[in-house]
């Protein structure tokens, strides 16, 4: 496959607090997707798959301790060019309309609780279709994650740049689908998972 995109973005820095907002626009066409054929269960490439969108990304720091990231993707995706016309300017399987995200992350710098830093967040996915004629919806979710840091700079200088970690990703152990194609199959999302380690940085 081929595909060819057109982005434009900004980057900007309101003086009056710390934070970073990004922006962009883009525009991808993507050629020689594979689309069934004249002979049954062989494809061909001569698909064609059209997508456009737009991205803003906000992180910043409300206070000295507590940090914000909320980012979010809008999709808009056509097949343009196929074999099968009842999947003529329909959305590609599996893709969803909407990607969202939002992250907190708390530091303490005083206190017992010095040196730990806690995070929690949401990630929200859009519904998306399960057959090339987008008869069959397959719905969104959202997912909670939350972490867990601990500095060990903070018991002795010499410790610095080690840390402790603890992440959990689908937090509430949630069931879901991450997404539908072929008319009847279905993957089940990652179950939760906790990770836990030692980092050191230099």
């Amino acid at each position: 496959t081929e595909a060819e995109q057109f982005e434009i973005g900004l980057k900007y820095e309101p003086g009056f607090v710390d934070a970073l907002i990004t922006a962009s626009l883009f525009h991808i066409r993507q050629e020689n997707v594979l689309t069934p054929g004249p002979t049954p269960g062989f494809n061909v490439q001569t698909g064609e798959i059209r997508s456009r969108g737009a991205e803003l990304e906000i992180k910043g720091n409300l206070t000295s301790n507590l940090e914000l990231i909320g980012a979010v993707t809008l999709l808009d995706t056509e097949v343009t060019k196929t074999n099968t016309a009842a999947a003529l300017g329909k959305r590609p399987q599996a893709v969803p309309q909407y990607f969202a995200s939002l992250w907190a992350n708390y530091g303490f710098t005083q206190g017992f609780m010095k040196g730990v830093s806690i995070g929690g967040g949401v990630r929200l996915v859009g519904s998306s279709f399960a057959d090339d004629a987008n008869t069959i919806k397959a719905d969104g979710y959202a997912v909670a994650d939350a972490s867990l840091r601990y500095d060990f700079g903070v018991l002795d200088p010499k410790l610095e740049g080690l840390q402790f970690t603890l992440n959990a990703t689908n937090l509430f152990d949630k069931e879901y689908y991450s997404s539908c194609s072929f008319n009847t199959f279905c993957q089940f999302g990652e179950e939760r998972q906790i990770v836990t380690g030692l980092r050191y940085r230099w």
